[in-house]
């Protein structure tokens, strides 16, 4: 996986007036977009992405509404058969849903998106699910479906699913199916234990829901397996008050108990309100 977004994202995020596009390059972003796929193909590694990256980064910056014109190649560049060509445009793709205009610029490409959550390798999937997590509420209906299918059959790989819980956490925080197919990933002990803790962390960041903020509170006071138990502590410190209060006798025995690890001390002194300021 190229992992071209990171890049890109960075250097569109907040783009300057005066930024200048490399020589070589055409200066109107859907002219950009209409070169994807022969760049990505050209330049498979990702340092060589970058000045398609820098270019971009100066024609939206020269013309911010010029993205409307581009989404007819973006929309033909993510039909591309090449699946590195597809990774490069849903790249671009999630830069532009972090836009105020996002929503609208690609619902167009719901169902494309849609499409290559439920069917892309690794990498597309990923971008997809990051590009859908990104319109949160504003992301069309259409992705759910192939999240929650990704969530029930868990035939992915594991990043995946982890990014998949936390697009379906951000678009739907507190729909309680979303929530509860969130939280039958957490809970299964089939699932892998990597992705239990990670989904548990990372659902939290948006985990307003109550049945997410009941499970992580579960988690945290009756957990055997010290690591499930401190990550679910660390989950409700990132909710807040409202989760942080309600595990405050766990954390006191922890706090208590010299037998714990300096971290989880540490940690139970964080949730006591303990914890100095420096």
């Amino acid at each position: 996986m190229k992992h071209i977004f990171i890049t890109i994202a960075l250097s569109l995020v907040t783009p300057t007036a005066s930024a200048q596009a490399p020589a070589g390059l055409p200066k109107t972003f859907p002219e950009l977009a209409a070169i994807l796929p022969e760049w990505s193909r050209a330049h498979p590694q990702p340092a060589d992405f970058g000045p398609y990256g820098e270019a971009v980064t100066a024609a939206l910056a020269r013309d911010p509404d010029s993205a409307a014109a581009a989404m007819p190649a973006l929309s033909r560049d993510l039909q591309d058969p090449d699946q590195e060509v597809k990774s490069s445009t849903l790249a671009v793709l999630q830069v532009l849903a972090m836009r105020p205009d996002g929503p609208d610029l690609l619902a167009p490409l719901s169902s494309q998106i849609a499409d290559a959550i439920a069917t892309g390798d690794q990498s597309t999937q990923v971008l997809a699910l990051m590009t859908a997590a990104y319109l949160r509420a504003k992301a069309p209906d259409v992705v759910i479906g192939p999240i929650e299918n990704l969530l029930r059959t868990r035939r992915a790989s594991d990043k995946a699913i982890i990014v998949a819980a936390e697009a379906l956490i951000a678009i739907r925080p507190t729909d309680e199916a979303a929530q509860k197919r969130v939280i039958s990933v957490i809970n299964d002990p089939s699932t892998p234990l990597a992705v239990r803790y990670q989904v548990l962390y990372g659902t939290a960041d948006f985990g307003t829901g109550s049945l997410v903020i009941d499970n992580v509170v579960q988690i945290a006071n009756t957990s055997e397996d010290k690591k499930l138990r401190d990550t679910a502590i660390s989950a409700a410190l990132r909710i807040g008050p409202l989760a942080a209060a309600r595990i405050q006798d766990r954390a006191g025995r922890i706090y208590n108990d010299p037998r714990e690890s300096q971290a989880s001390h540490q940690l139970a002194e964080r949730a006591l309100g303990l914890q100095s300021v420096h």
